[in-house]
């Protein structure tokens, strides 16, 4: 069938005269060129360039997004173990844990009030406020910092120190926040 198909080009192409066979032989190539610029070449050229477009600008948008992005990873790696604390905090009886830890570090504990204050995105944050007579300067800041490095969130907020007497002993007090899990 091919051969058939070959066979009968050629035949109209010889019964052509010079000039004829000219435009044939030249055209028709032109012609299917011509065709598969205009409807393969240049529609698959303009997707092409619409397409390095768009990666380009998803590019830039990611490279401006990268400093806020590390910024943001930075802020989780810190909030994370704050959050632990505070989700573990949810259980805490505040005045026996804040009494036990005054006694075990010889803290003179004269008073301990607990405010309810506030909450925010489901987190209740109380004031403790703990009221100490006659203790050194190294047990009360060996107490804050026991306070502040437990397995609780606690935030010191205040110290007031009052007179210290010819034994280095001094009262005051210290006021703390505490943040659990809203009940």
């Amino acid at each position: 069938m091919i051969e058939k198909a070959k066979e009968a080009i050629l035949d109209y192409i010889a019964s052509l005269d010079e000039r004829e066979r000219l435009v044939v032989l030249l055209g028709v190539p032109l012609f299917l060129c011509l065709l598969y610029m205009t409807f393969i070449f240049f529609p698959l050229k303009s997707m092409t360039d619409q397409y390095e477009k768009k990666e380009e600008k998803i590019k830039e948008k990611i490279e401006r997004i990268k400093p806020t992005l590390k910024e943001l990873i930075v802020l989780r790696s810190k909030i994370e173990p704050i959050l632990k604390k505070v989700e573990k905090g949810s259980s805490l009886d505040l005045t026996s844990y804040a009494k036990s830890l005054a006694e075990k570090e010889n803290v003179n504990l004269k008073d301990l009030k607990i405010s309810s204050g506030k909450s925010m995105n489901g987190i209740e944050i109380k004031t403790i406020s703990i009221t100490f007579g006659e203790t050194s300067l190294n047990k009360i800041t060996s107490f804050i910092y026991k306070l502040e490095s437990s397995p609780y969130y606690f935030r010191c907020i205040d110290v007031k120190i009052s007179d210290l007497d010819e034994n280095g002993l001094t009262s005051g007090k210290l006021i703390f926040y505490f943040y659990r899990r809203g009940q």
